[in-house]
C-alpha cells in the first residue's frame, strides 16, 4: 500500500495501522473459511443423502446442464460517459451469463478483437436515473468533505435515453441509448444482469456459503456490523471491499479530517479521498487475490478427505440427531399444535385461493410461448432447407436462440404479467402475508417458469436433431420438427403441472414459515436450552439445535401447506 503514503496525512503510521488490520483480517478469515468450509460440507452431504432416500417422481423433460448457455442476449451500439466526463460511442454485448463487453465498433467485435473492458455487473445496482444518483453522491460526499455544494462537480447529460450501471465504490458506468424505446430494453437487460450475474469463479454452494459465512466472521473481528451489509462479486472483490470499509472506518477517516483541517481546497480533498480508495481497492485487491486463490485451491484438493471423515461420522451424527429432534418435538408441539388448527390452517386456504389462478395462467403462458417459438424457428429451418439438408451451423444458431430467448423479459413479458398479478397483490391478504418478502417470492416463480421452459427448449434440441439426421430436403425437415414439437409439449405439459405443484408448496412455505416464526418462536425457543446436552462436544458445530428446531417447524408448515394444495 505504498501509494497511500504520498498522500498527505497518511504517514508511515498510518501504513503499518493499515496493514496490521489487513493481516489480521486474512488470518481470520482464513481459519474462518476453512471451518466453515468443513461445516457446509457436511450439511450439503447429510442433504444430498436424505434427498436420494426421498426420491419422487422424475421429471419428464431433459434437464439442461449448467452453464450451457453461452450466447448473446443483446447488442448494439450505447454512448459511454469516459472518466473524462466525455461521451464516445462503443459496441456493447451482454453474454449469456450476464457479463457486460463493449468494443470500440461492430467490426472490431465481429472479427473477433478482444473486448475493450468486461464488466461484471455483480455488485451493482441497474438506474434509471442515473445522473440524479450520481448528483446526490457527490453533493453527500461534499458534505462529509466539508464543502460547499457548489464547490462539487457534478455530471449533466441530456436525459433521453440515459442509464447505468452503478456501484457506491467500483466505477459507475452511465449509458445512453439512441431513444428511450431502446433505453427500455437496455435497462430490462440490465436489471436481470444485475440480479443474476455470478461473481464467484467458483459457484460451488458449499465454497460459497462459508465464504458468506467466513465474511461474516471476519467483519466481527473488525467489530464491524453484520446486520446491513451487502457484498457481490469475485471473491476478490468481496474480501477487498470488507477491508476497505474496515480501513475507511478505521484509518482513512482521520486522513480526511487533517486534510480539511489543513485547509486544503474542495478539489484536493475530493481528488485525494478518491485516490485513497482507489489505492487501497488496487493494493488490497493485488495482495489479497493470490492470498484467497492459493487458499481455495488448498481446500478443494482435501475435500475428498474431508469427505471421507464426513461420511465416516454420518451413522454417530444420524442418532444423536434423531435423540434431538425427539426432544425437541416432544418439549414444543403442544404449544405449535393450536396456533397450527387456530390460526395457520385458515389463514393458507385464504393465500392458495389467491395465487392459484395466476400460477396456472403463467405456466399456460409458458406453453403458449413454447408453441410460438418452435413456430418461427420451422418456418426458418425449413427455408434453408429447400433442396438441399441443413448446415449444422444453421441448426446451431436456431436452437441458440431457442434458450437465449428464456433470458430475455420482453420474450416473456405475458408470464411476468401474471406473476406480478399475484405477487403485488399478496400484501393485501392480511397478517399471514405482513412480513412477506415479495421481491423473493417473485424472483423465486420466475425461475421456476425459466427453468422449465429452458429444459423444454433442451429437450427438443437434442430430440430434433436426432429426427432431423436423416432429412435431405424440407419435407423431411418438417417432418422432424412437427413430431419433435408435439412430442416434447407432452413432457412440458407434465412437467409443468408437476412444477405448479413444487412453486405452490415452495412460495407457500416461503409466506406461512415467517408467520408461523412469529408465532411459535417466543414460547418455544426458550425451550431449546434443554436440548443442549443431548449433544456432544465435538459434534456442537455440526449439529446446531437451531437448525434442527427450524427443520421441525418446516415439517409442520410442509404438512400443512401440502394438506391444502389443489390437486393436479
Amino acid at each position: 500500500m505504498g501509494g497511500l503514503l504520498a498522500i498527505p496525512g497518511f504517514g508511515e503510521d498510518k501504513q503499518e495501522e493499515a496493514k496490521k488490520i489487513i493481516e489480521d483480517s486474512v488470518k481470520t478469515f482464513t481459519i474462518q473459511y476453512t471451518k466453515s468450509y468443513g461445516i457446509q460440507l457436511f450439511l450439503a452431504l447429510k442433504k444430498q443423502a436424505r434427498d436420494k432416500a426421498q426420491g419422487g417422481e422424475e421429471w419428464q423433460l431433459m434437464q439442461r446442464p449448467e452453464g450451457d448457455d453461452e450466447g448473446c442476449l443483446l447488442e448494439g451500439y450505447l454512448q459511454k460517459l469516459t472518466t473524462g466526463k466525455k461521451l464516445v460511442r462503443r459496441y456493447f454485448v451482454v453474454t449469456s451469463n450476464y457479463q457486460w463487453k463493449y468494443w470500440e465498433t461492430e467490426e472490431a467485435y465481429k472479427k473477433g478483437g478482444k473486448a475493450k473492458r468486461v464488466i461484471m455487473p455483480c455488485g451493482y445496482n441497474a438506474v434509471e436515473n442515473v445522473l440524479e444518483k450520481l448528483k446526490k453522491d457527490a453533493l453527500k460526499l461534499g458534505q462529509d468533505l466539508g464543502l460547499p455544494a457548489d464547490g462539487v462537480p457534478v455530471p449533466t447529460l441530456p436525459d433521453m435515453g440515459v442509464f447505468g450501471l452503478y456501484h457506491n465504490r467500483r466505477r459507475t458506468y452511465v449509458l445512453q441509448a439512441e431513444n428511450d424505446d431502446d433505453k427500455k430494453k437496455w435497462l430490462n437487460i440490465a436489471k436481470l444482469s444485475v440480479d443474476d450475474c455470478e461473481g464467484f469463479a467458483n459457484t460451488d454452494a458449499v465454497h460459497k456459503e462459508a465464504y458468506d459465512i467466513a465474511i461474516r466472521k471476519t467483519r466481527e473481528s473488525l467489530n464491524m456490523s453484520t446486520e446491513d451489509w451487502d457484498y457481490n462479486g469475485t471473491e476478490t472483490q468481496v474480501f477487498s471491499e470488507m477491508l476497505v470499509d474496515a480501513l475507511d472506518e478505521a484509518v482513512l477517516g482521520g486522513v480526511w479530517n487533517a486534510l480539511k483541517e489543513g485547509g486544503a481546497p474542495p478539489a484536493i480533498r475530493i481528488k485525494a479521498r478518491d485516490k485513497m480508495l482507489g489505492v487501497a481497492d488496487a493494493s488490497i485487491g493485488a495482495a489479497v487475490g493470490p492470498a484467497m486463490t492459493a487458499m481455495q485451491t488448498a481446500v478443494e484438493k482435501l475435500r475428498e478427505k474431508v469427505e471421507e471423515v464426513v461420511k465416516s461420522k454420518m451413522d454417530v451424527i444420524a442418532k444423536v440427531e434423531v435423540k434431538v429432534e425427539d426432544k425437541i418435538k416432544s418439549l414444543t408441539e403442544s404449544l405449535m399444535s393450536p396456533i397450527v388448527d387456530g390460526k395457520l390452517k385458515p389463514q393458507i386456504g385464504k393465500v392458495v385461493a389467491f395465487i392459484q389462478t395466476p400460477v396456472t395462467n403463467a405456466f399456460g403462458q409458458l406453453v403458449q410461448i413454447y408453441d410460438k417459438r418452435l413456430e418461427v424457428l420451422a418456418v426458418a429451418i425449413i427455408k434453408e432447407a429447400q433442396g438441399k439438408p441443413v448446415s449444422p451451423e444453421k441448426w446451431q444458431s436456431a436452437l441458440k436462440e431457442l434458450e437465449l430467448s428464456t433470458k430475455r423479459p420482453w420474450e416473456l413479458e405475458s408470464v411476468y404479467k401474471e406473476l406480478d398479478s399475484f405477487t403485488s397483490g399478496l400484501k393485501g391478504l392480511g397478517e399471514i402475508c405482513a412480513d412477506v418478502d415479495v421481491g423473493e417470492i417473485h424472483d423465486q416463480a420466475k425461475e421456476s417458469l425459466m427453468k422449465v421452459l429452458s429444459n423444454a427448449y433442451y429437450t427438443f434440441e437434442k430430440t430434433v436433431l436426432e429426427a432431423a439426421k436423416g432429412a435431405k430436403d424440407a419435407s423431411g425437415v418438417k417432418t422432424a420438427i412437427a413430431r419433435s414439437h408435439g412430442h416434447v409439449k407432452q413432457k412440458l405439459l407434465a412437467d409443468c403441472k408437476k412444477a405448479t405443484q413444487i412453486l405452490y408448496q415452495d412460495v407457500l412455505n416461503c409466506i406461512v414459515m415467517a408467520y408461523f416464526n412469529k408465532l411459535v418462536d417466543p414460547a418455544c425457543e426458550p425451550l431449546l436450552d434443554q436440548v443442549k446436552s443431548l449433544i456432544p462436544e465435538d459434534l456442537s458445530e455440526l449439529l446446531g439445535i437451531s437448525a434442527m428446531y427450524n427443520n421441525f417447524k418446516g415439517t409442520i408448515v410442509s404438512g400443512v401447506v401440502e394438506s391444502v394444495i389443489p390437486a393436479e
